[in-house]
């Protein structure tokens, strides 16, 4: 499956995560109502999301 993660303000904010099994899209849930905004890097095989909070703390998920 192919991961995505989305940040959405109009829903309340947060970062929810879908995943593409080939023909269809999945909500998988949200993943942190802290969050909004996000940057990722690929180093690899690995895959890095950063997503500067709405507060001070920086949190990161992969």
């Amino acid at each position: 499956m192919t991961p995505v993660y989305f940040s959405d303000d109009a829903a309340g904010g947060g970062i929810r995560k879908y995943s593409f099994d080939g023909s269809v899209w999945t909500d998988r849930g949200l993943v942190t109502p802290i969050a909004r905004g996000l940057t990722g890097s690929v180093v690899g095989p690995n895959a890095a999301i950063l997503a500067p909070p709405r507060r001070s703390n920086r949190r990161r998920w992969s």
